[in-house]
């Protein structure tokens, strides 16, 4: 791969550049933590996933502000499929990428919507990548869902349970069983037998859905007016806990 005057200025052939999964938080890039910020300014290269049109996909418009003149991109093909093999196949290609850039002694941070930890794709780059990794942690969706809504996520001894794209219904009645606030992320799966589940716990009525969240465009609706339509990918419902009285330790 062909460095840039920057990357090849930074690259230290005599040691193993370090990679560091760097989470660029949900939307607005002022919501980068202080530590990411001064990484993008650092780095010989940053990685990223491509979107589905072949373009830098949010997390790289997220950071792209903070980054200094003359980084290194690196797009990165990681499908949205549940097609195991070609999954394995991205991911050994991902991280043949990072390893020559890191092998020639090249800083690269890999960018991560929200926390690369949560969901995210870094989880499986991890597990099959050898060699110095560094993990900052970033703001994720449900936090600055419940900051838009002004609303707390859980008091006291309250749970908090997250799940993912809303298609596994009985994921979903169980942890409404635990009587606490629930967080879907990206729930796009959500469909008839999720809704009637949160129908019969009467959830639907205090459950929320924030679009795009901290972003110019973001949106605020109550889950029970989307009908039967599905809802965007880049979207958060949050159901905080049915709440009879003040929760135990509560100021007045």
């Amino acid at each position: 791969m062909r460095h840039d005057e920057r990357a090849r200025s930074m690259s230290q052939p005599d040691r193993e550049g370090t990679l560091y999964a760097l989470g660029v938080g949900p939307g607005d890039p002022d919501l980068l933590t202080l530590r990411a910020a001064r990484l993008l300014q650092e780095v010989g290269a940053v990685a990223f996933p491509r979107d589905r049109s072949g373009e830098p996909g949010r997390a790289y418009r997220i950071a792209e502000p903070h980054l200094a003149p003359g980084t290194q991109k690196i797009a990165l093909d990681l499908p949205m499929t549940e097609d195991r093999e070609a999954l394995e196949a991205a991911w050994t290609r991902a991280v043949e990428s990072l390893k020559e850039e890191t092998g020639a002694g090249v800083d690269v941070a890999y960018l991560c919507l929200g926390d690369p930890l949560l969901y995210g794709s870094f989880a499986y780059l991890l597990e099959r990548y050898s060699g110095p990794v560094q993990v900052v942690p970033g703001v994720i969706s449900p936090i600055s869902a419940s900051s838009a809504l002004g609303l707390p996520l859980v008091e006291a001894r309250e749970p908090l349970v997250i799940c993912p794209d809303g298609g596994d219904a009985d994921m979903l009645r169980r942890a409404l069983e635990m009587e606490g606030a629930v967080v879907i992320m990206k729930p796009s799966r959500l469909g008839p037998e999720a809704m009637e589940i949160l129908r019969s716990r009467h959830a639907v009525e205090r459950a929320m859905v924030v679009e795009n969240v901290s972003l110019p465009e973001q949106r605020i609706y109550p889950l029970g007016t989307t009908g039967s339509s599905r809802l965007p990918y880049f979207s958060v419902v949050v159901i905080p806990p049915e709440r009879s009285e003040p929760s135990e330790g509560k100021q007045p």
